[in-house]
């Protein structure tokens, strides 16, 4: 077993140290590197097995930042933003096999979707690696860690098609793996074609439960692999997902989307309201933990994702310190300027003046210590936009008409239309991203959390297919305005519900919010030309 079991640094070789100099054997012994051939010299592998470790590059930078260096000379996975270690090691095993070899990994699916995973995606679309993927969603594998992984299972050779299995119940899904828990006697395999051939949607049935609630799995055409996004579908509406998901152009394309405000010291820029006067606001400061009196010029209502919800009116529970000018360009407002014309204001941000000069281990201790501590966005907060919170159960959206409020970091995300697409209009776009058929569509190209959550970052949003509306087409035009007029009614009425003074009135206008909701959905179905069994599939779900 000596001459089989080997120790050493997977990703790094001999090669690593060519032409220094290393008196220090610490520095050997912690790079440990490994040369394959010498180890084994018969050759490449029948098999490359393992949990590779899940790190960002974020981490090794911190502690072995040369290496870092050196993987983003020799490994094409190391090409493309803030990666995770892992991709490297499926590139390496990659390497390693013979041409019948096959490999098997644990690891995270984020590569699925992030921009990190983009080359390996690539590579392995390329080469049509792919033989099976089981992918366990939100569902924890590892008890006493939180991550989101799959199994892996690549072949050195090119497949002309591979296995999806996306397990609903994890439990279930291990009982039934089990050697022999299914066999000819108490089980049998339907196979119904979805859309031939590159689609089949398979269901087994076995012991006492039917294995379509533990899992669903179909084989899928390699062909339609790239290095964008992987989003399979292997469920009864993979047909519709496919339709919909080649159609274009995308949001991404339509529009703008954005992030809020950092601060890197919410606690000093992001107060509380405590009650409103004519002039100022009582506010309480969580930094100082009192209440303080400030000059309404330069605060800001600010919408974390808890504020948004479908159609609603957004509260002004939170107020933010803005100290810039956006009328041409983003000017910070010099501190003279606001000493003269908000002293509460100036007085409030001295008795911060400390803890905003020590953010970042005193980057900020000069003459504008009063700044945010990123510059992103800071112009265009102030736009009429839609507000999608960064966490949902559903996909949902809601309207800042007027741009009076700010948002709250990553937490939330603004959508606004690109020049060539402003004539859609938001109210239009509010309709689309809240009706049924994008709600059932998003979960597809999303990536979920634990809890049943999901992610509606930029990168799963920017992929929602648009149907838009031709200006010139008599048709889509009276569907764009029944649209409009559909949403300004919703609007109207949520904004009705919330000032509503009893139940029963509540319960009247929900059941007008309902049947308004109904006949956008019905619309969105002729916009999207869903048949009626796809309409079956999207309120079935």
């Amino acid at each position: 077993l000596s001459q089989n079991i080997k120790c050493g640094n997977s990703l790094i070789g001999p090669d690593y140290f060519t032409g220094q100099m290393f008196s220090d054997t610490d520095e050997l012994k912690r790079v440990n590197p490994f040369d394959w051939k010498q180890q084994f010299p018969q050759g490449e592998f029948d098999a490359v097995i393992g949990n590779p470790p899940y790190i960002r590059i974020q981490t090794l930078k911190e502690w072995a930042p040369k290496e870092v260096a050196f993987f983003k000379e020799r490994y094409r996975t190391a090409a493309k933003g803030n990666y995770d270690i892992y991709v490297l090691f499926v590139e390496k095993g990659l390497q390693l096999l013979n041409k019948r070899g096959k490999l098997g990994y644990i690891l995270p699916h984020k590569f699925f979707n992030a921009q990190y995973g983009e080359p390996l995606r690539g590579m392995i679309a390329t080469g049509k690696h792919l033989s099976h993927i089981v992918h366990f969603g939100h569902q924890q594998v590892f008890s006493g860690a939180t991550t989101y992984t799959c199994l892996l299972f690549l072949d050195a050779c090119m497949n002309p098609s591979f296995r999806f299995t996306k397990v609903n119940d994890l439990e279930g899904w291990r009982q039934l793996m089990k050697p022999n828990v299914l066999s000819a006697s108490d089980s049998k395999i339907v196979i119904s074609s979805i859309r031939e051939p590159e689609i089949k949607y398979w269901t087994r049935v076995g012991i006492s439960t039917t294995s379509s609630s533990v899992f669903d799995e179909g084989e899928i055409n390699a062909d339609g692999i790239s290095s964008l996004a992987w989003n399979f579908s292997v469920s009864p509406g993979a047909g519709l997902f496919e339709r919909l998901n080649a159609i274009s152009p995308r949001l991404g394309d339509v529009a703008d989307i954005f992030v809020g405000l950092q601060t890197s010291a919410d606690k000093v820029f992001i107060l509380d309201l405590v009650s409103e006067s004519q002039e100022t606001l009582l506010l309480k400061s969580k930094a100082l933990g009192s209440e303080w009196e400030l000059e309404k010029g330069l605060l800001h209502p600010l919408v974390s994702g808890t504020d948004v919800n479908r159609y609603s009116v957004l509260p002004e529970r939170q107020y933010i310190i803005f100290p810039y000018r956006t009328q041409n360009g983003v000017e910070l407002i010099d501190f003279q300027e606001i000493q003269r014309n908000y002293p509460k204001t100036a007085t409030y941000l001295l008795a911060n003046r400390k803890t905003l000069e020590e953010r970042e281990k005193g980057k900020f201790k000069d003459q504008n210590w009063y700044r945010f501590g990123r510059n992103q966005n800071l112009g265009i907060q102030d736009r009429s936009k839609l507000c999608v919170p960064r966490l949902v159960e559903r996909l949902y959206a809601s309207f800042d008409h007027d741009g009076s409020h700010y948002l709250d970091n990553v937490d939330v995300g603004g959508i606004t239309l690109k020049q060539v697409y402003q004539q859609q209009g938001l109210p239009y776009l509010l309709g689309l991203l809240n009706s049924s058929v994008l709600r059932w569509f998003f979960p597809f190209v999303s990536a979920p959390f634990r809890g049943g959550w999901l992610s509606a970052n930029r990168q799963f949003i920017e992929q929602l297919p648009m149907r838009t509306i031709d200006s010139t087409n008599p048709t889509d035009k009276a569907y764009h305005s029944r649209m409009v007029q559909l949403v300004e009614q919703m609007l109207a009425l949520h904004k009705q519900f919330s000032n509503a003074k009893t139940g029963h009135d509540q319960t009247l206008i929900q059941r007008q919010i309902d049947a308004i909701d109904r006949q956008i959905d019905k619309l969105v179905y002729e916009l999207y030309g869903l048949t009626e069994e796809e309409i079956a599939v999207v309120e079935g779900a």
